[in-house]
C-alpha cells in the first residue's frame, strides 16, 4: 500500500477526501483561529484504501469554530481514522460534530473517531457530538469523547522540578496535543 502523508492548516484540507485502493492519505493539520467553520467529508466509494485524520485546534480569546467531519463508508474492506485534539482558553467556543456512517452493504468497513478536549479554564464551552449511523452487519465502528483540565498531578510533578506553574502548562498543553 502507498502511503502519502499530508502536512497543512486546517484552511487547506480539502472539504472531500476520497479513498483511494490500495492508497493511504495520513493528514496532519493545525487551526489556531481565524476560520469560522469547516466541513470535511470522507467518503469510501473504493475498497482496499485507508484515511486518517489527524489534527489540533488552538482557540483563544473569543474565538467561535464549528467543525464537522463526516465519514460515509459506501463499500466495505476499508479504513478510516480520526482523532481531534482542542485546547481551549479564555472564553473560546468550539461545536464539533462527527458522524460515522456506513451504509448497508459497506460490510467489513473499520472506522473510528476521537475527539479530545483541553479545557484552561471555566470560561471555554465545548459541544462536542461523535455520532455512528451503521446500516450493515460486519463493521467495526466506535467512536469517544474526552474533555478535562490539566492533570494536578503531572502539574504538582513539573512544578517540583523548578519549572513555573506557567512554563509546566505550557508543556503539558503541547504534550497534550502531539500524536
Amino acid at each position: 500500500m502507498k502511503t502519502e502523508i499530508i502536512k497543512t492548516t486546517l484552511n487547506k484540507i480539502p472539504s472531500k477526501i476520497f479513498l483511494k485502493k490500495d492508497v493511504k492519505k495520513v493528514y496532519f493539520f493545525e487551526h489556531t483561529g481565524g476560520l469560522k467553520t469547516k466541513t470535511i467529508e470522507i467518503i469510501a466509494k473504493e475498497r482496499g484504501g485507508e484515511v486518517e485524520l489527524k489534527g489540533s485546534v488552538s482557540l483563544k480569546n473569543t474565538d467561535d469554530f464549528n467543525l464537522k467531519t463526516l465519514t460515509t463508508h459506501f463499500v466495505g474492506n476499508n479504513k478510516v481514522r480520526i482523532h481531534i485534539k482542542a485546547v481551549l482558553d479564555d472564553q473560546a467556543k468550539l461545536n464539533y460534530e462527527g458522524l460515522i456512517n456506513i451504509e448497508k452493504g459497506a460490510d467489513f468497513s473499520d472506522s473510528f473517531l476521537q475527539q479530545d478536549n483541553l479545557l484552561l479554564n471555566d470560561g471555554v464551552v465545548c459541544n462536542s457530538s461523535p455520532q455512528l449511523q451503521i446500516k450493515a452487519n460486519e463493521v467495526k465502528a466506535s467512536h469517544g469523547v474526552t474533555m478535562g483540565s490539566f492533570d494536578q498531578n503531572q502539574l504538582f510533578y513539573l512544578k517540583s522540578r523548578a519549572l513555573s506553574e506557567k512554563m509546566a502548562k505550557k508543556l503539558l498543553v503541547q504534550g497534550f496535543l502531539l500524536f
